[in-house]
């Protein structure tokens, strides 16, 4: 009979293969070196260790001491120029001067290692940050723009000096202390374009950085920053009462390039990051790029003077670049990837916006038609489902701008008359010819989407031309359902089946809504009995369906 596990003589035994385990791993890391030194707290042990970290804390007493010293430097420097002994310009470029000694010096320190090397980069920014804030403000013998400027050059010496051995505490530091020093003159100055350039003139540095794989941290707070001032832009300037008082005039031109020049930095840098580096676009880029289309086209379109036409332009030519980059260049390369739906998708909103802005929604709509069945058919030809999806985005956008949807659903369901127009037919029509340019497409979505477009459009913008009778209505609703389920019976296509239950739902709400209310016994009674005979008549199409689906699966 074995032994019980809790006996004493089990567990001793445990207990010695236990040890001889423990020594048998310690000779092995012994051998391997890998074992840690035993410490022998002893006397001198200890009195060691003591004296390293009071060296530690004494080291740092020094790094406190510099820091201080560059600072009293700085102030002796304005002591000098308020007494008048120098021209205050002289003390600037004297400060500018001896900040940028501070940043080189910061810059060597880090290359051999010393921890001293990110208090002399601190100190550099302590140095020509408040200088420039206090002759800019306080002293206002720096103008604004040469404030701008300094910032702007600051920034980018900072970047150069930490380029070479990826030096962040430098980067981080002096792009940190420029973007909130430059935000606050621009608030206090009142003074938008000076400061809005130099933040893009950091945004585009910091971008061009990361070309190279540098400093990829960095982008997302000097993006938020650059957002935020082009944004604070274009509201002061397109408020309602104009500029506040106070603020410096702003030329319509100025503010256009400003605009336009937040789109450039960020969408020339994602352009090379995608394209030429082979990059994935990241969700940084994505974000980035639509909110500076946003702020950048949408700002343009809120403060033009000139209308609508140069905005849209841009928008098409943008536009009909994105698809050229993604069917011509990365669907070759890279097949359908993260950058290729990006691009596409890019593409698709700026073509949509251009149109729009270009020709107005009744036009706009009609150009939306034929782009739904350039894409529907290009699609089918050439085996490309985005093509197709874009085919679909573009066929519902007409239908909603131009009305035909909101025409269709009144006239039919309420009887309301609507005068008639080419572009809402054009819409249907279309929808109709991608309904069937899709016959041989497995997506069943696009599919769904374009035949509930054509049928119900169809049928209620005749009903809203020639405004039949509440009972001709109901019975142009049930024939519809019943021709759905009939073709779907006929040509093998589910999809319609599926629309024939909220064709019946639409009927059965205009029934209790409208045929009660509005109707005669005579009219009512012929659209009970339309829609009881086709609650019989339905099921039948219904039970047919499936088994040809089945047939021809078999088959």
């Amino acid at each position: 009979m074995d032994r019980q596990v809790t006996s004493p003589e089990l567990i001793a035994e445990l207990s010695e293969q236990v040890r001889e385990l423990r020594a048998r791993l310690e000779v092995v890391e012994r051998r391997l070196s890998l074992a840690p030194q035993p410490v022998v707290e002893t006397p001198a042990v200890l009195a060691e260790v003591e004296s390293q970290a009071l060296h530690q804390a004494a080291g740092m007493v020094p790094v406190v001491g510099r820091a201080l010293l560059g600072i009293a430097g700085a102030y002796l420097l304005r002591a000098i120029a308020e007494s008048g002994m120098i021209p205050q310009l002289a003390a600037v470029a004297a400060g500018v001067v001896y900040a940028l000694w501070w940043l080189l010096s910061s810059a060597r320190l880090a290359a051999k290692g010393h921890m001293i090397a990110g208090a002399h980069a601190v100190t550099a920014v302590l140095v020509i940050y408040p200088m420039v804030w206090e002759t800019t403000v306080r002293f206002q013998t720096l103008p604004a723009e040469a404030a701008a400027a300094l910032l702007a050059a600051f920034v980018a010496i900072g970047l150069a000096v930490a380029w070479q051995r990826s030096l962040r505490e430098i980067v981080w530091v002096t792009v940190l202390a420029g973007l909130m020093t430059a935000i606050a003159l621009l608030v206090v100055t009142h003074n938008i374009v000076p400061f809005t350039v130099s933040l893009l003139i950091m945004a585009a540095a910091i971008e061009i950085s990361a070309c190279r794989d540098h400093w990829l941290d960095v982008r997302g707070i000097v993006a938020m920053t650059v957002n935020l001032a082009v944004l604070l832009a274009t509201y002061l300037i397109s408020r309602k009462g104009g500029l506040p008082e106070g603020y410096t005039p702003v030329s319509a031109t100025a503010l256009f390039l400003i605009q336009t020049s937040l789109v450039v930095i960020y969408l020339a840098s994602t352009a090379y990051r995608t394209l030429f580096l082979h990059r994935p676009i990241s969700t940084f880029e994505v974000i980035q790029t639509a909110l500076a289309f946003l702020l950048g086209i949408g700002g343009a379109l809120r403060t033009a003077q000139n209308g609508d036409i140069p905005v849209a332009l841009v928008c098409l030519a943008a536009g009909v670049a994105c698809y050229l980059v993604a069917f011509a260049f990365l669907e070759r390369r890279t097949a359908h990837d993260r950058n290729f739906y990006t691009y596409a998708t890019y593409g698709l909103l700026l073509l949509l916006t251009g149109t729009l802005l270009l020709l107005g929604p009744m036009s706009a709509s009609a150009v939306w038609s034929l782009m739904a069945i350039t894409g529907m058919y290009t699609g089918a030809r050439w085996q490309r489902t985005t093509l197709q999806m874009h085919g679909v985005v573009c066929l519902v956008l007409a239908a909603l701008m131009s009305g035909a949807l909101r025409a269709a659903t009144a006239g039919l369901l309420y009887g309301t008359a609507t005068l008639p127009h080419y572009a809402p037919w054009l819409a249907v029509a279309a929808a109709i010819v991608s309904y069937t340019l899709l016959h041989t497409s497995d997506d069943r979505k696009a599919a769904v989407i374009t035949a509930s477009l054509g049928s119900w459009c169809s049928i209620g913008l005749i009903a809203a031309t020639a405004t039949p009778p509440v009972a001709v209505r109901s019975v142009m609703l049930i024939g519809l359902a019943v021709a759905l389920a009939w073709s779907s019976a006929h040509w093998l296509r589910n999809e319609l089946m599926w629309l024939v239950y909220p064709v019946m739902a639409a009927g059965a709400y205009k029934l209790l809504a409208v045929d009660f209310a509005e109707a005669k016994p005579a009219a009512l009674a012929v659209s009970l009995l339309c829609f009881g005979g086709a609650l019989l008549l339905l099921p039948r199409f219904a039970r047919r369906s499936p088994k040809a689906d089945a047939a021809t699966t078999a088959g």
